[in-house]
């Protein structure tokens, strides 16, 4: 998967064809990370400059959202990366947040 400047994301095959979800991110992708889902699902955690972490489901391209930007923790997503099933570590500039996948929250680390 990649990102770009625009908050476009392409999720790449192997044929060098990619896939994108149907509406570009806020602004700038600064980390792209695969992950699980609660469901044992594919997905892509998406962080953007302004905050916005973005979770996508590799199969179907739905895609929810939530912003880590007003939080004493928060502000630019930096990198994503799984912490227990369904609970991920997001490394953000001004700290570390966990965000429970299944109540869609973030919680300071």
């Amino acid at each position: 998967a990649s990102g770009d400047e625009h908050g476009n994301v392409a999720v790449w095959r192997e044929d060098g064809s990619c896939r994108m979800p149907t509406s570009p991110g806020p602004d700038q992708v600064t980390t792209v990370n695969f992950g699980r889902g609660c469901r044992n699902e594919d997905i892509l955690f998406v962080g953007h400059r302004n905050g916005l972490l973005r979770v996508v489901d590799v199969n179907s391209l739905e895609c929810w959202s939530l912003s880590a930007q007003g939080l004493p923790s928060g502000g630019t997503v930096l990198a994503v990366g799984s912490a227990r099933a369904s609970t991920v570590a997001v490394a953000c500039c001004r700290g570390l947040l966990a965000l429970d996948l299944a109540g869609r929250s973030f919680k300071r680390l």
